[in-house]
């Protein structure tokens, strides 16, 4: 897609990457403007977790995850959107919102955490536990 595109020559496929926090800590906001139904961006956490001031489309699985740790803009909504990232314009704010993001994502589930709860899902399934899908696997 990226070739049909004509933007190949501009970007750069890493594939996965265990620490994240580099990529994130050369931004200055983290932007999630999703317009479906996002469940639980990973990557929502991860910018937090950088101390991202974050902005995000207000689709209910940002609006859970990101919760106080971000501001909020109507899915599709551009002039929204511009509103909310020109906010940050403002060191303070800017610095208040990171502190908030940080403080949000030290309540979220890692990447481990997830992956641990998929495998213990699945090893129900192969075994037909179905206790195991009584139990909360992730809260935040």
């Amino acid at each position: 897609m990226a070739e049909a595109l004509g933007i190949l020559p501009f970007v750069c496929f890493l594939g996965f990457a265990e620490d994240t926090r580099p990529f994130y800590q050369a931004l200055d906001i983290h932007l999630s403007a999703s317009l479906g139904d996002e469940t639980a961006s990973l990557s929502l956490a991860e910018g937090m977790s950088a101390g991202l001031p974050t902005v995000a489309s207000d689709c209910p699985g940002n609006i859970e995850r990101v919760k106080e740790g971000g501001v909020f803009f109507p899915r599709g909504d551009d002039a929204a959107l511009a509103e909310r990232l020109l906010l940050f314009r403002n060191d303070e704010k800017r610095s208040l919102f990171s502190q908030k993001a940080r403080e949000r994502a030290a309540h979220l589930p890692t990447f481990k955490d997830t992956a641990s709860a998929y495998a213990a899902l699945y090893q129900g399934l192969l075994t037909k536990d179905i206790s195991s899908f009584r139990k909360p696997h992730l809260r935040f």
